[in-house]
């Protein structure tokens, strides 16, 4: 059960405001705004599901992550996306 998908966004950062989990920047963002700020969805780093425009945002926000990915890669011979 997730209600906090049925909330506004302002009902989010009203809740959010007193809550005791840190804040994170992405929601700054409207997804698919293209702005640069914030990616077209909410996901983990360098999701595997995430599109190719949100990839480069993320590397350059976690660059060792990047590395680290690559380097399974190579080790593994195959890749976490298939493009």
């Amino acid at each position: 059960m997730a209600p906090v998908k049925d909330w506004s966004t302002a009902t989010l950062k009203e809740w959010h405001a007193n809550a005791p989990v840190p804040y994170c920047w992405i929601y700054d963002s409207v997804p698919g705004a293209d702005d640069g700020m914030g990616n077209s969805r909410c996901s983990c780093p360098l999701c595997g599901f995430a599109s190719l425009r949100d990839l480069p945002l993320s590397f350059s926000l976690h660059m060792q992550l990047a590395d680290l990915y690559a380097e399974i890669e190579q080790v593994r011979g195959d890749s976490f996306r298939a493009n």
